[in-house]
């Protein structure tokens, strides 16, 4: 196993490196411990696979440049990990400390510090500087498995260079490409959704909405989505809705079809049409909601004037969706986060929407257990699932399917995917859904930046600005635009975690198919609870190499 390696004066100026693995934290100020240091590689086929090489002391008059060789079949890529702050630790409870004063010890460092998160790939042969003042650089070396390669031992080989005269550093790393296979995206894989505001795209680069810039814009969010796993896509109707001067809802059509193909193309299967009500003035006391369809006054649900707006609003969407088939592929929300006060409202406009669009399928963020009838897919915050387990493996019995949420809560020990939390949390989400049935995941923020995420990760609340209440760090999003202004989207090892985590659940369903008991083993293993598992990549790792042992007959 690689340990600290110490270089001489005449290597990158006399630092240090190590191998770590792609789910450690890791900090612009500080080396990882020597504990930390990554000594084999592990991969199903259909798979991607990373490493990180972290090197301190470097000289930034004298960039180094990074070679891998070894790989052979393998498709290998370069990347630098760029550093962001954590202002905030996240509550105990929810969003930051602030919230409530509690300490929340449930985290990786106390703030304010610097992580790596966002993913900026470089082309093989690029001079590779220091991040920061502190001289630590952060490299990634990812590995793409074909699903079609021979299964065996590839024995890598890295090279440091720092140019003629400043010497260079190799290191040696066995990856294991195993026998089984992950299937790729589509209708059967875990439900995957990251809201990502397609709208907001455009404008952040003053482009007009629509534009050709901004088609391409949404292609590479598409990319970057099937690379990581998500197959679920949002359709905001309103942008393709609009009313006439007589007020008759005008479908732009093509537009819609082209926005369904940018996505579909790329094996997104799911379409997640927005919320269409909400709490009148956000008063979660509120009995009855408002429906958001049309201009204002808001008509309250239950009046005939709600009634008509649904049902005119949905017209010309059936017809489109029956001419291409998108019935079945398609998940209404109706209003975000109902309540036990609010229930008999929203299934009073559950009614409306089904009559509208026979056979639609009702999907809502919620932790009410008063909805049945109402919601065809469940999909309760992490905790609450957990809380109510036997109701939700009832509604599973009878029918319907159970995702599960998170946002700026919970904090403390539970899976969440913030910027002062382990890693491995997002990984585990993937082997909770395998051992309680659970078939999705939602999040809010994908690339809902209010600022820049480079500059600020905790922000206020929206409805609540300039008080306690704020959102965590890295709760907006998961993905960064490109430092340049330039348009694109990076990648975070938050998101790649979260494909990680995708990638087991595919294993575990294999081996669940034929010995399920094996597969709760080695669940336990590693993931007890959404606030009990393990947070050491290492005993994660041994856990996952004997899944891919037990699927390949190892």
């Amino acid at each position: 196993m690689f340990g600290f390696l110490v270089l001489a004066a005449s290597v990158c100026g006399g630092g240090d490196v190590r191998v770590v693995d792609e789910l450690t934290a890791l900090f612009p100020d500080r080396m990882p411990e020597a504990k930390q240091a990554l000594g084999r590689l592990d991969v199903p086929r259909g798979a991607i696979v990373g490493l990180h090489l972290v090197v301190s002391g470097q000289d930034p008059r004298h960039p180094i440049t990074v070679e891998v060789s070894g790989h052979g079949d393998l498709t290998a890529k370069l990347s630098r990990l760029l550093a962001v702050p954590v202002e905030e630790n996240t509550g105990l409870e929810s969003r930051t400390l602030q919230w409530d004063g509690r300490p929340n010890p449930h985290v990786v460092r106390a703030a304010p510090f610097e992580i790596f998160d966002p993913v900026q790939p470089l082309q093989w042969g690029n001079p590779i500087t220091p991040s920061g003042s502190s001289g630590v650089t952060a490299i990634r070396i990812e590995f793409e498995v074909g699903a079609q390669v021979t299964p065996g031992q590839r024995d890598l080989v890295l090279k440091l260079d720092q140019g003629p005269g400043r010497g260079s550093l190799e290191l040696r790393l066995p990856l294991v490409v195993h026998q089984a296979s992950i299937p790729p995206i589509g209708r059967d894989s875990m439900r995957f959704t990251n809201w990502f505001a397609p709208n907001t795209l455009a404008a952040r680069h003053d482009e007009a909405a629509w534009s050709e810039l901004h088609w391409e814009l949404l292609g590479q969010y598409a990319d970057l989505m099937a690379r990581t796993r998500q197959n679920v896509f949002e359709v905001p109707l309103s942008s393709f809705l609009s009313q006439d001067d007589d007020g008759v809802w005008v479908l732009a059509r093509e537009r819609l079809e082209r926005y369904v193909e940018v996505f579909s193309s790329r094996g997104l299967y799911w379409m997640e049409g927005r919320h269409i009500a909400s709490r009148p003035g956000g008063d979660w006391g509120a009995k009855r909601l408002e429906v958001r369809i049309g201009a204002a006054p808001r008509p309250l649900v239950g009046t005939q004037e709600a009634s008509a707006r649904v049902a005119a609003f949905f017209e010309p969407v059936r017809e489109v969706f029956e001419d291409n088939g998108w019935n079945d592929r398609w998940l209404q929300h109706l209003a975000d986060e109902p309540t036990d006060t609010n229930a008999a409202s929203y299934a009073e406009l559950a009614t409306l929407v089904r009559r509208a669009l026979p056979g639609v399928r009702l999907l809502e963020a919620s932790m009410s257990t008063k909805l049945v009838g109402a919601v065809d897919v469940w999909c309760p915050q992490t905790r609450a699932f957990q809380q109510h387990l036997p109701f939700f493996r009832e509604r599973m019995q009878a029918g319907d399917e159970v995702w599960v949420y998170s946002c700026l809560a919970p904090g403390g020990p539970w899976l969440n995917r913030l910027l002062d939390q382990e890693r491995l949390r997002q990984v585990y989400l993937g082997w909770a859904a395998s051992r309680d049935g659970v078939t999705g995941f939602l999040h809010w923020g994908y690339n809902r930046w209010r600022v820049d995420p480079y500059e600020q990760s905790v922000v206020d609340h929206p409805q609540r600005p300039g008080t306690k209440n704020k959102l965590p760090a890295g709760d907006t999003h998961v993905v960064y635009p490109l430092p340049s202004g330039d348009p694109g989207v990076l990648s975070s090892l938050r998101l790649e975690a979260h494909r990680i985590g995708l990638e087991d659940r595919e294993l575990l369903e294999a081996l669940r198919a034929h010995d399920s008991e094996l597969a709760d083993t080695l669940t336990e293993r590693v993931f007890r609870a959404y606030d009990d598992f393990e947070t050491s990549p290492v005993a994660y790792r041994a856990a996952r190499r004997a899944l891919l042992e037990a699927l390949s007959g190892d």
